[in-house]
């Protein structure tokens, strides 16, 4: 028996050395701070052009003094077909206020709130485009918006950058 649980660690670790080396281009994730002073992304999430489906993960903390709802739009280009769906908890142990997110907007968000959400991208062209067009950006870069509901100013930008697979650096990571 003891060997068997060896040979199943040693096994586990491996698998996860190998795929931890392995790059998803077309997926990433990225932290936020939202705040009514425009907020801040840790960093740009890069993906590799030319794929049919993107997702990106966001986690974010709402900052003091900030109180409200805010709406999530992405904005920029390629144009882009999106959906957005907050994560919830699998076991809600009741320590945090859970911001209820309806038709792309979290209600009664608070300091101190923690949210997540993912973001399902697709490539779209002609007549058929869902990006926000009251905002625009450089090309092959989009932007997950928050805006407050009341006021429309930005709580958070967080940057998406689409580059060719030769031009995807390894020092770039899918964050």
């Amino acid at each position: 028996m003891r060997y068997k649980k060896t040979l199943v660690f040693v096994l586990s670790a491996g698998l996860s050395l190998v795929a931890a080396g392995h790059r998803w281009s077309d997926s990433s994730h990225t932290i936020g701070l939202i705040s009514d002073r425009g907020g801040k992304a840790r960093h740009p999430s890069y993906m590799a052009d030319g794929k049919n489906r993107y997702t990106q993960i966001v986690t974010a903390t709402i900052l003091p003094p900030y109180r409200g709802d805010a709406r999530v739009a992405l904005e920029g280009s390629p144009p882009m077909k999106y959906e957005l769906h907050s994560a919830k908890p699998i076991i809600d142990m009741g320590f945090r206020n859970k911001p209820r997110f309806q038709d792309n907007t979290f209600y009664d968000l608070k300091p101190g709130d923690r949210i997540s959400l993912w973001l399902i991208m697709r490539p779209v062209s002609g007549e058929n485009q869902l990006v926000d067009p009251n905002h625009k950006t450089d090309d092959k870069k989009c932007v997950l918006a928050f805006y407050d509901t009341v006021s429309n100013k930005s709580l958070l930008r967080i940057p998406i950058i689409f580059k060719g697979k030769e031009d995807m650096d390894e020092t770039i990571h899918p964050h």
